[in-house]
């Protein structure tokens, strides 16, 4: 906000948590109150206006039947605006998604800004304040007449429509997520995590005989081989003691446990189901180097202290381990406890949210490292540096902040959105060095795989950009195992107060923003 200094978004004490709240609440255009816009007059002169498509549009939110489909079907949320490839081809797929998804962007758009009761000319006024009514007027026109109307004339008006419905995309995703209700005492309970908590002995991790436990096993041959497969028989002992103590133990009140063998990393592993009605939630027993690891339902922060999972962890999980003759080993040799975020319910596909949490983890890592790096925990350079951490690190921290800031701009104009900027951030982070006391093993295998330098990373990015959007988040790397179920609720409560601080600062920016595109 201009003329405000900006606040670090970290863990906040009470009197912070006020000071933000009357931050959020900057002015924003007051709602327009009409009535609903299914008047023939005004009807006719949206139609005229804007075309037959925002004239459906009003109709379908006025409640009219005959409007055709409504909400419901997968819609589209971003198109390249610039022409690429064979130019006609590129046209028409131009035309197909403005007409097909215009009114729906901009109905949504006008609500953000004006609240749901506005009326049909609030909507031509909405479009001069994105300086895109022009463009709209002459692309329905060339749509209207046809022929050559719709030739390489049209395409300059094409680019700029779409930047347009991509800004006011972006507006609407970074205004619904950044303006979810916060909960300061356990921030964005809405946001699905994934845990892991690892455990390990004096054989897994090899300082009894020298052969810690190992997943991938390929290419070993004679002695190094049945070494190795010897850790993993005994890894499978302690798994199967653990299950069998899980077994005998008290269940959560009214749930049922069915447990079942698996397979994690080519490995077996143990998976723990518990139902109650149509309520279920589990967690997996699995190998990982050195340690056995667990992995657990991905699950909403709120819903981690809901009683039945409270119970598994306080009761299942660390007290059985412990129980089967397994430690949580907190140092970076212990496995880690790594902290995933899902990306849908975290940034809510805001290119905005997401540039601005990066920059505020990348910024502040120092803070992060004195709240997870402190004994008995450790930071790892190795596994998981952060940028400022690295070899040249402040130079390499410009260059990321640089990258932001061109990706926000990008944003801002309607040029990319989430995917697209992730993919840019992960071409930038794959160039970075590892650091100087990263292990010849890792350089090794950066060397001979590139792709993945992104793993290994304090925020680790790689999954951000999976097929299956169900499976994008960013993984928390730089830290170490919780050693109960009460550290873990610190450690997501640490991290929600950052991201939530960051949520309250892009509000208030976006409601600058808006008032002043929308006096």
């Amino acid at each position: 906000m201009a003329g405000t200094a900006r606040r670090k978004a970290s863990p906040l004490s009470p009197s912070q948590h006020e000071q933000r709240t009357d931050r959020t609440a900057g002015t924003r255009p007051a709602p327009v109150r009409g009535p609903a816009p299914a008047e023939r007059s005004g009807l006719l002169g949206v139609q005229s206006t804007l075309g037959n498509t925002a004239v459906l549009h009003l109709l379908r939110q006025a409640g009219h039947a005959y409007a055709g489909a409504g909400r419901g079907v997968a819609v589209q949320r971003f198109m390249e605006p610039h022409p690429s490839g064979e130019l006609a081809a590129w046209r028409q797929r131009a035309l197909d998604y403005t007409s097909a998804n215009k009114a729906r962007i901009l109905g949504d758009y006008t609500r953000m800004v004006l609240g749901d009761g506005y009326a049909e000319a609030d909507m031509k006024g909405i479009l001069k304040g994105l300086d895109a009514l022009k463009a709209w007027q002459a692309v329905a026109k060339a749509v209207r007449e046809g022929g050559a109307a719709v030739g390489p004339a049209v395409d300059p008006s094409l680019t700029t429509l779409v930047q347009k419905l991509n800004v006011m995309e972006e507006e609407c995703a970074t205004a619904a997520k950044a303006g979810e209700p916060a909960d300061y005492a356990n921030p964005l309970p809405e946001s699905v995590v994934g845990t892991e908590f690892t455990f390990t002995d004096s054989r897994l991790n090899g300082t009894a005989d020298g052969t810690p436990l190992r997943v991938d096993i390929g290419g070993l041959t004679g002695q190094e081989d049945a070494r190795a497969r010897a850790a993993i028989t005994y890894a499978r002992t302690r798994m199967d003691d653990w299950a069998a103590r899980v077994r005998a133990a008290a269940l959560p009140a009214g749930f049922a446990l069915a447990v079942s063998d698996t397979t994690v990393k080519g490995q077996h592993a143990k998976r723990f189901t518990y139902t109650n009605g149509s309520t279920d939630w589990w967690w997996e027993i699995t190998m990982d180097d050195a340690c056995l690891e667990t992995r657990s339902d991905p699950t909403p922060v709120a819903g981690l202290h809901a009683a039945h999972v409270r119970f598994i962890m306080r009761s299942h999980i660390f007290p059985l381990a412990a129980a089967s003759g397994l430690h949580v080993d907190q140092s970076i040799l212990g496995g880690g406890g790594h902290l995933s975020l899902d990306s849908a319910t975290t940034f809510g596909g805001s290119v905005e949210l997401f540039v601005q949490s990066m920059r505020e983890w990348e910024t502040q890592w120092e803070d992060w490292v004195a709240r997870f790096g402190s004994a008995p925990r450790e930071k790892d350079v190795v596994n998981a540096p952060w940028t400022g951490d690295l070899p040249q690190g402040e130079t390499h921290l410009n260059g990321v902040r640089a990258l932001l800031d061109e990706i926000l701009a990008d944003a801002h104009r309607g040029d990319v959105d989430l995917p697209g900027a992730i993919g840019r951030l992960q071409a930038h982070m794959r160039t970075l060095p590892l650091h100087q006391n990263a292990t010849q093993n890792l350089r090794n295998k950066v060397a001979d795989h590139p792709e993945d330098r992104l793993h290994y990373q304090a925020v680790n990015l790689e999954h951000m950009a999976d097929a299956d959007e169900a499976h994008r988040r960013v993984e928390f790397r730089d830290i170490q195992a919780q050693d109960g179920y009460e550290q873990l609720i610190e450690d997501l409560r640490y991290i929600g107060s950052m991201l939530q601080g960051v949520r309250d600062n892009v509000r208030a920016d976006q409601q600058t923003r808006l008032a002043q595109r929308h006096p």
